[in-house]
């Protein structure tokens, strides 16, 4: 082979090797930063959150409720975790908010005022790496980093009451998942909403990924490991929930999820011990909207996991 063949193939080569690094790169930072991660709480809020709470979604770093709150703060493995606590006359029962990836703690917000008619209080919070909480710049990390906030509002509310429940939003039940054995028998009910079964399943099940050769889709997952320090594959709450504690739960997914495939929550359900759990199919609901568009569906659902999680306590 002639010196000009071995350099027009060295330069093939590393034109091919230079695509597929960018394609690494690019589909790697649409897992770690998707287009809707805007850490801070200025105003990219999502679509509900600005019609319905406007006051939320300006250039103020530090939006304030019209309810009456008190901001907190937490140390945590992965840093500060701060958030906003409404608090009732009802001292023994509390719910924590868990949003889900790229989200902030003005996720939950909207759930104030049925958790204010139950009489909790109610405690929601930017996991580490959204809002303002504390951020080390590697962006989304599915659970791996948000677990370790969990644990630490975990710890500051069960200081404060004796019943606790947990709402979780999209990736919010991995966070919840992964420390499982942190805060197993201290929480009464859990109630989901469109979950993720796994990280690994969701990229895989992308169109853009099913175009691609198999090996390089793995590629792509063990850099995100890499950059999150956290094995991909263990980013799977679906086959946590196989060991769940047999507590109520309620798991909604909506039927025109775009994000997550209904298929996912379904699936999670069916891998619940519990024989107190209920599902709901929220047909024609897309991402996230299941609350908004089926509130009273949602609510009594809810209410039927606050009502067998307090008789947890007369057993």
């Amino acid at each position: 082979m002639s010196r000009k063949h071995i350099f027009l193939l060295g330069l093939v080569t590393s034109g091919v090797l230079l695509i597929f690094l960018t394609i690494l790169i690019i589909f790697s930072n649409k897992i770690l930063f998707p287009p809707w991660y805007h850490p801070g709480l200025t105003e990219d809020c999502n679509l509900d959150i600005k019609t319905d709470f406007p006051e939320l979604c300006n250039k103020e770093s530090n939006p304030t409720p019209k309810d009456n709150f008190e901001t907190f703060e937490v140390e945590s493995n992965s840093g500060k975790v701060s958030g906003w606590f409404f608090p009732s006359k009802n001292l023994d029962t509390a719910v924590i908010f868990v949003h889900g990836a790229g989200g902030d703690r003005r996720e939950g917000y909207k759930r104030w005022e049925f958790i204010k008619s139950k009489g909790y209080s109610y405690y929601i919070y930017d996991s580490p790496n959204h809002g303002i909480s504390h951020t080390n710049n590697v962006g989304v990390t599915y659970g791996a980093k948000e677990q370790e906030g969990f644990k630490s509002v975990f710890d500051l509310v069960r200081q404060k009451h004796k019943n606790i429940f947990v709402i979780t939003n999209s990736f919010g039940i991995s966070a919840v998942a992964l420390s499982m054995d942190y805060w197993r028998g201290g929480i009464k009910g859990i109630i989901m909403e469109n979950p993720p079964y796994s990280l690994e399943r969701l990229v895989k099940e992308n169109p853009i990924a099913m175009s691609l050769p198999k090996w390089f889709v793995e590629l792509i997952l063990n850099y995100v490991s890499y950059k999150i320090e956290f094995p991909v594959q263990n980013l799977n709450p679906g086959e946590i929930a196989k060991s769940f504690p047999e507590i109520p739960i309620f798991v909604t997914h909506g039927t025109e999820d775009e994000a997550v495939p209904y298929k996912h929550g379904e699936d999670f359900f069916q891998n619940l011990k519990s024989l107190k759990k209920e599902f709901f199919k929220a047909e024609g609901a897309k991402h996230g909207k299941v609350y908004h568009t089926f509130p009273e569906e949602y609510k009594k659902f809810a209410n039927q996991i606050f009502s067998w999680g307090q008789e947890l306590n007369k057993n």
